[in-house]
């Protein structure tokens, strides 16, 4: 095998040689490219299968921990008193939701809603403490999780964080998992949204979110528990989403550019 080994070597190193000097320069370049290339595609292989062996790890171990982890927290809200009951029905899984036609709320709709249900808007962070009980702060649950709140603040009006309770609990139903979405964004102040538009044109100062009433949750990466993914995430997601928006409790706007669903909680009937 060995003196085949060499002999075959030998022979193609000739055969190179023999190349026209242009020939032999081209086939040199294209060796050194698919040698790049299958270097860069081992290495993005490792590191996606390096990724989905951490997911799995991360999803199994939270599985093992979570009970214990919730049950010892004993502030799943911050306000104590009655949540608002979501009547949502049986679970309808084979649903196709249409994001674009579904979840296409404008903001006008939007906030009108935020102006009946919401707090007047607050000029500062400072001024939080003045709305006492009309907001109340969230906090990580076993149904959803804060994301880095750089220009919001995570607090609601009760009704809307009854929302996102109800939300959470009926993608899980959906999914058969304790996956939870991020939430990455919240209510913003007047300091908050005059950060935002430096960053970002769509920020605008009459905004959903200065309401207390408006969350916009990533539809592109979740905490993943168990077997699953984020495609099927985003789906069952978009399911819950679907089923509080059709029996009346919010508007949805499916925004592209932001990777999430901008949602306004509406008042009660």
């Amino acid at each position: 095998m060995k003196k085949i080994f060499n002999k075959s070597k030998q022979w193609l190193w000739h055969r190179y040689w023999d190349l026209k000097p242009n020939v032999r320069h081209m086939v040199g370049w294209t060796v050194v490219v698919l040698l790049f290339a299958s270097v860069v595609a081992i290495g993005y292989g490792g590191y996606r299968g390096s990724r989905q062996i951490y997911h799995f790890v991360k999803g199994v171990w939270a599985d093992l921990t979570a009970d214990y982890d919730f049950n010892m927290s004993s502030k799943e809200w911050s306000y104590s008193g009655s949540h608002r009951d979501f009547p949502l029905g049986e679970l309808n899984p084979k649903r196709n939701v249409k994001l674009a036609s579904d979840f296409n709320d404008l903001n006008d709709v939007q906030l009108a809603a935020a102006k009946r249900l919401g707090i007047n808007p607050l000029n500062s962070r400072a001024e939080l403490e003045q709305v006492g009980s009309r907001l109340v702060e969230i906090v990580n649950t076993k149904y959803y999780e804060l994301d880095g709140l750089t220009h919001s603040v995570p607090y609601l009006v009760p009704d809307a964080a009854d929302f996102l309770t109800a939300l959470g609990k009926r993608m899980q139903e959906y999914n058969g998992t304790r996956s939870r979405f991020i939430i990455t964004s919240v209510t913003r102040t007047g300091e908050d949204v005059k950060r935002l538009s430096r960053q970002n044109a769509n920020a605008t100062k009459n905004s959903c979110h200065c309401y207390g009433t408006t969350i916009d949750i990533a539809y592109n990466r979740f905490d993943r528990h168990g077997q699953t993914n984020d495609i099927q995430l985003k789906a069952d997601l978009a399911r819950a989403l679907y089923d509080l928006r059709k029996a009346g409790h919010c508007y949805v706007k499916h925004e592209r550019k932001q990777a999430c669903f901008h949602i306004t909680v509406r008042p009660r009937r």
